[in-house]
Parts: C-alpha cells; sequence; structure tokens
C-alpha cells in the first residue's frame, strides 16, 4: 500500500518530537509520516518513512525499532516486517518507507507443542512463557490464573494462537507490551492515568462519536466439536453362514474384543493385518471376518468403545428474556452462534468453550470514539468518561485502540473505547478466516457422508417429595462416667 506522504518535509528529529529509534541511531524521518496503531488482542502497527540522501542504508525484515513520544516514553517497540526502498530524484538518494509490528512477533514466529489436562489457564500461558518465548527476550508483566480448563491441546500451532485461545477461555486479554512484559489478565485491572470529561473533549472538537449494538452479540451459543467416545457397548449379532461383515452402532475407537460361539477372536487392522480371524479399523463401525469362517446360528459378540460427534449448546436465559422483550413477544429471543473446535474430543471441554464465548460476546456494547492531546494512554487500560452530549456520566470504558499521530511538537491520540467485547478489525476477522482449517470448512456442507445432529431441547416439570424420619437414640454408658466423665447427651 503506498504511503500517503510529500517528499519535501525533511527533519531530524529534536528532542522533543516523536521520534525513531533504529540500529541504535535515531534517522531522518519524513516530516508527519510516523504513524502508530494499538490495539488490544491484535497487534499494534507502526509505519514511518526514512530520509536517506547517500542512497546507502539497508533495512531488514526483524529488525528492532522503537517510537518515543515527546517526553521520550516509548509508545511502541516491535520489528520491522515490511522494509522497501523508493529512489529520490533527480538526486540519487533513497526513501525507506518502512512499516513494523510490535512485540506480539515473538509469539508469532514460535510454535506450540504442548497438552494440559485439569490446567488453569494461567498455569498453561506461564508454561508457554516458561518453554518458548523467555528464550526470545519476553519478561512477565503479570499472569492471572483464570479458570480450570477440562484439556487443551497445542498441536505445533503459533504461541500467540495458543495465547489467543487460552484469552477467550478465560475472559481476559493477554499482550506483550513495549517493554517485552508479558500481560494475561482481566481486561479491569489498569486504570487509565487520566479520565476524560466535558472540558477535556472541547479542546478537540469534533471529535468525538459514539455507537452501540454488538455484531458479534449471541445469547445461545453452539459448538461443534469433534469425537468423544462411549462407554463400553456390547453387541450380539447372530451368524448365517453367509454374512462376512457385521456394523455396530457406533464407530469404533479402539481395538474391539470379538467372540464367535464364546470362543475369542484374533483381530487386526483392516488393510494391514493378514491371518487373523476378523479386522478393524479406527473410527469404521464395520468387522470384516474372512469369507466362510462364520457358520450359521452362532454368536458373535462384539465388545467396543465407540465414537460419537460432540454438539454443545449453552445458553443465557436472562440475555434471551431481555432480548425477547426488545424485540417483542412474537419471537424467541433466540440469537444463535456455532463456532466449530474440531479438535475438541470431549464433551465437557465443548460446553467449557460455548459458556466462555458467551460470557465474552452476550453483553451489549458501546463504542465511543475521541481524540486528545495528552500523554499517556495505552490499549487495555480502564478509563472513566464523562460526555454529557451522549449521555454517558463517568462510564467506565476500556481503551480498545489508541491511534498516535505525529504533530510537530505535538502527539494527537485518537481513542477508541468500548463497553462489552471488542469488536476487532478487519484485519483480525480476516486473520480468523484465514486460519479456519479444512475439516471445518467441510462441516459447513452437509453431504452424503456428513452426519447432521440436530439439538432438541425438551422441558419437563418434576415433582417430588422428601420424607425425613429423626429417631432419637442415646450414647452406652459405663457405669454412668462417658468420656472421662462427661455425661451421656441425647444424639
Amino acid at each position: 500500500m503506498p504511503f500517503p506522504w510529500v517528499f519535501p518535509m525533511l527533519f531530524d528529529a529534536p528532542p522533543d518530537t516523536m521520534h525513531v529509534v533504529l540500529q541504535e541511531d535515531r534517522p531522518s524521518i519524513i516530516k508527519g509520516s510516523i504513524s502508530v496503531d494499538t490495539r488490544i488482542e491484535e497487534r499494534s502497527t507502526a509505519s514511518f518513512v526514512i530520509e536517506d540522501k547517500e542512497g546507502i542504508l539497508t533495512y531488514r525484515r526483524g529488525e528492532p525499532v522503537e517510537i518515543f513520544d515527546t517526553e521520550e516514553n516509548r509508545i511502541f517497540s516491535g520489528f520491522i516486517s515490511t522494509p522497501e526502498q523508493k529512489r529520490m530524484a533527480p538526486d540519487g538518494g533513497l526513501y525507506h518507507p518502512i512499516q513494523c509490528t510490535d512485540n506480539h512477533y515473538l509469539a508469532d514466529k514460535r510454535r506450540v507443542a504442548l497438552s494440559y489436562t485439569g490446567q488453569t489457564c494461567g498455569f498453561m500461558v506461564a508454561d508457554i512463557h516458561a518453554q518458548y518465548l523467555v528464550l526470545e527476550g519476553v519478561g512477565i508483566g503479570s499472569i492471572e490464573a483464570g479458570p480450570v480448563v477440562i484439556e487443551a491441546v497445542f498441536n505445533y500451532v503459533r504461541a500467540s494462537d495458543a495465547l489467543d485461545a487460552l484469552a477467550v477461555k478465560a475472559g481476559k486479554i493477554w499482550y506483550i507490551d513495549e517493554n517485552k512484559q508479558l500481560w494475561f489478565v482481566d481486561r479491569d485491572v489498569t486504570p487509565a492515568p487520566f479520565n476524560i470529561t466535558d472540558d477535556d473533549l472541547n479542546k478537540i472538537k469534533g471529535s468525538t462519536r459514539l455507537s452501540g449494538g454488538n455484531p458479534m452479540y449471541r445469547n445461545r451459543q453452539y459448538i461443534r466439536g469433534g469425537r468423544d467416545v462411549t462407554g463400553v457397548q456390547v453387541e450380539t449379532f447372530t451368524g448365517d453362514g453367509v454374512r462376512e461383515s457385521f456394523t455396530v452402532g457406533y464407530p469404533i475407537n479402539s481395538v474391539p474384543t470379538v467372540t464367535v460361539n464364546v470362543v475369542v477372536q484374533t483381530v487386526g487392522i483392516k488393510g494391514i493385518d493378514e491371518a487373523f480371524n476378523c479386522y478393524w479399523s479406527k473410527g469404521d463401525p464395520v468387522i470384516v471376518f474372512d469369507a466362510g469362517s462364520i457358520p450359521g446360528a452362532v454368536a458373535v459378540v462384539i465388545t467396543y468403545v465407540g465414537q460419537y460427534d460432540i454438539l454443545a449448546l449453552a445458553t443465557n436465559e436472562v440475555e434471551i428474556n431481555a432480548q425477547k422483550a426488545i424485540e417483542g413477544d412474537t419471537t424467541t429471543g433466540f440469537v444463535d452462534d456455532i463456532a466449530d473446535e474440531p479438535k475438541l474430543d470431549d464433551h465437557e471441554a465443548a460446553f467449557d468453550s460455548a459458556q466462555s464465548l458467551l460470557a465474552k460476546y452476550g453483553v451489549n456494547a458501546a463504542r465511543y470514539n475521541y481524540s486528545t492531546l495528552t500523554l499517556g494512554l495505552r490499549p487495555g487500560q480502564i478509563q472513566t468518561i464523562t460526555d454529557s452530549a451522549y449521555g454517558l456520566v463517568a462510564e467506565e470504558m476500556l481503551i480498545e485502540s489508541v491511534r498516535f499521530n505525529g504533530m510537530g511538537r505535538e502527539l494527537l491520540h485518537d481513542i477508541v473505547a468500548i463497553q462489552g467485547p471488542d469488536m476487532g478489525s478487519w484485519a483480525q476477522y480476516f486473520k480468523r478466516l484465514a486460519s479456519q482449517k479444512d475439516e471445518v470448512m467441510e462441516k459447513l456442507n452437509v453431504g452424503s457422508d456428513q452426519i447432521l445432529i440436530i439439538l432438541v431441547l425438551e422441558k419437563d416439570i418434576w415433582e417430588w417429595a422428601e420424607l425425613v424420619t429423626t429417631t432419637p437414640f442415646a450414647c452406652t454408658v459405663v457405669d454412668g462416667v462417658l468420656c472421662g466423665g462427661v455425661l451421656p447427651l441425647v444424639c
């Protein structure tokens, strides 16, 4: 994407202006070309243009970059993602348009191969840090425990994707700040250094905007998972002297036990083993015998553990009733969403995931934009905002994003503050689309080889009565003495 800057205005940054440190030096920057965009739960980015009159400078992907505000506060720390060169005319020097990504790059470039059972989200975050991120120079700001997750398997996924998933489960946010410190915390633990009032907003008129509604709202959450396993299944068939295969009720998960007329049979793997009595395959419900090996009128008993597809549904009845009141009595009030997690192979883990998504997205939202020249705001901070024009009175809102733009010796902050879930940017939206695996896409089309699961919710009224009978009894007394002289009491 071309940079919207103009060439003639160059400067060597004086000490009290926004400036860049790269290769332990402060290069000459096109005036007004520095832009920093920071956002919770996404990558912060920065861009600027370097003047190279000699045409001798080179910059490479992965080089560290720091950007400071007008009071020497570090507002961005990261790495070059896209270095470019553009020839000057007519002198032959170079311009270097540089695009950067923040310290999340350190988590993006590592692959995690770990699994956990019954651990807190914070434990897993700390373990990922200890095994991968500490080697990249990342320290710890704060890691909160969060809830216990039934199971988590990270099969060579990016460390950043693993942390994203844990943040959703725990209802927290994570980030690696400009000082290379890892944070995994609640949204409301970091207060902003100052509040916003009507007087502050009057300094930059026309910069405010309030929007409502949560485009990701839902009050019923489906999770379409992988496959869980049944208990032990026992199915009995009768041989007829001709039949060679027997189909059980579930796809088979592990090596079954097969008997014919009470005699235990040897069981091999289809297409691999030979000289066995019968053959099976994982995920296949059919047991196959050699031709003519099953005589008539004998009992064929197959004992096995099966598999079944997981579809979990979590609901928020309070939100459903509230939505019904808004929509009118002619509707259900249901707002459905479905998420595909094909690697979940436990139904309890699927319900856990559904509840986590409901907790995050099943709320109303507001989005407030304003601009300020006051330094110190960062994404993830909680700020108290009063804007009487919109009816906001001391409302606590989460700063979702801060965009810094240099204005000579001043630094303009464009702020987005939210209530409810973060809505994310288009970059995050396309990342989610790109991360969908083939098995997820296939489940969107139900064909002859797919299983469609329909959940049916039924309500019933249970009545029961309970009778409690209390029978007093006395403790045993020997010679009028009990427990060292204590007189007996009726129990």
